[in-house]
This record gives structure tokens, C-alpha cells and sequence, in this order.
């Protein structure tokens, strides 16, 4: 058998043979799938969508994404499929973990986390560090936390404003409403832009009553069209229409 200059058996083979492995992971694009909208689109913006080789039945953006094969919905993703794409790298939210756990021995599971402002942060900096695109995701981290910090010097010293923002409620009544607590992405955007919630309790996302709302007795009340598997390019659309509606 002709032998290579890395091939093992040489003299030096196996560092020099790991070190060819490591080099080659590192110029070649890895097969990636992407569990959600959010996570899609970072990498897009990452410009790694060439890497992916699977997204869900919602990831139409960038346009891009809409000729990428579907492995599913959300929560409902088809295994089959999934594991056919033999994918390098699975990038998921925590609420995938237990149902990807048997693709443990196959690829990186890779979990981020979405619920705050912060987390969002955390990953895109988390996908840039395993798709080697740590510069463009520090760029654009940068420029989102010069974007809110912009948004909050122009609400400093300015009287702030309580809000409900209400999640989810029957349609065309305001019945069975659920609304955003504490602890959420759209509340973190509601402070930097000069508001407070007027809901002050522990729970994430507490079912209130018409009265409730009447006791609470906000300055502002405004529903969120937002659904499970939205994408983040109508996730900004709906909060920055939040931080104008709260700053004017």
C-alpha cells in the first residue's frame, strides 16, 4: 500500500495524522442542522448557511433557508429524516435535549439558550465558536449592544411607563389571557426602552383576568402576535415596534 507522509504507521503518523484531521474539520464545511427559526437564521447571519444541511418546516429566512431540506416542525422533528442528513453538528434549544439525546454517539449536540435578551446574545457567540465564525458573531454582538445602548440613552432621565404585554388570549376577547413575566426576552426590551412591567410577580408567564389587568392598572396594554417557531426577523419586527410604542 503506498503510504502518505501522515498516513498512520510513519514515524511521526499520529500527531501528524490528528493534526491533518483537525486542519481538514476546519477548512471543510461541517454538515449542520439547525432545530429552529432563531437558531437558522444566527447561522445565516453568521454567513454559514452553507453548512446547513437541515432546518425546520418554519425556517423560511432568509430566503435561503426555504430550499433547505425540512426535518420537521419545532417539537415534532421527523427522526428518520434527521438521521439520514448525518449531520456533524445538531444546534438546539434546551426543550430539543431529551428528544436528541440519541444522536448523542453521532453528532455535536450543540444546546443554546433563547428566553432573554441575554441569552440571544450568548448565542450567537456560542454558534460562532462552533462554526469557526467568532469575528462576525463578536460584529454583531457589538452591534446589537450599540443598538440597545443607544435606544436606552435616549429614555435616561425620561419617566417610566408600566405595560402589560399580553402573550397569548382568546380571540377577539380579552379571555384566557396569558401574559410576559419577568424573565423574558420581550420584558428585558421593555426595560431598556425607559418601561416597566406592571406585572411584578415570580411566575414566567401567569394566566391573568380582565379584573387583574383593571387592578394592575397599566399605562400601556399591547398583545404580541407571536407564535412558537417565530422567526427573529419578525421577533425584532414585533419588539422593536415594543421599544417605539414604550419610548414615544
Amino acid at each position: 500500500m503506498k503510504r502518505y507522509p501522515y498516513w498512520p504507521g510513519n514515524a511521526k503518523s499520529s500527531l501528524g495524522f490528528l493534526l491533518l484531521f483537525w486542519s481538514t474539520a476546519m477548512v471543510f464545511p461541517q454538515k449542520v442542522v439547525s432545530l429552529a427559526p432563531g437558531i437558522t437564521e444566527i447561522v445565516f447571519a453568521l454567513n454559514k448557511g452553507n453548512t446547513l444541511v437541515g432546518v425546520t418546516k418554519f425556517c423560511d429566512y432568509p430566503a435561503a433557508a426555504g430550499e433547505i431540506k425540512k426535518i420537521g416542525g419545532y417539537l415534532d422533528v421527523n427522526t428518520e429524516v434527521l438521521v439520514a442528513l448525518a449531520p456533524d453538528i445538531v444546534i438546539m434549544y434546551p426543550e430539543h435535549e431529551n428528544k436528541m439525546r440519541f444522536l448523542k454517539q453521532r453528532a455535536r449536540l450543540v444546546k443554546v439558550r433563547h428566553n432573554r435578551f441575554s441569552d440571544l446574545l450568548e448565542s450567537i457567540l456560542e454558534i460562532g465558536r462552533v462554526l469557526n465564525s467568532e469575528e462576525q458573531a463578536r460584529e454583531l454582538v457589538l452591534a446589537i449592544r450599540n443598538q440597545m445602548r443607544d435606544i436606552s440613552s435616549q429614555v435616561k432621565g425620561k419617566k417610566k411607563k408600566t405595560a402589560i404585554l399580553i402573550a397569548g388570549r382568546n380571540a377577539d376577547e380579552l379571555k384566557n389571557m396569558y401574559i410576559i413575566g419577568k424573565k423574558d426576552f420581550f420584558n428585558d426590551l421593555l426595560e431598556i426602552a425607559g418601561g416597566v412591567n406592571a406585572y411584578a410577580g415570580d411566575v414566567d408567564y401567569p394566566s391573568i383576568s380582565l379584573e387583574s389587568v383593571i387592578y394592575l392598572n397599566p399605562d400601556f396594554i399591547r398583545g404580541l402576535a407571536l407564535t412558537r417557531g417565530t422567526q427573529i426577523e419578525e421577533t425584532y419586527a414585533e419588539a422593536f415596534e415594543v421599544i417605539k410604542w414604550v419610548m414615544h
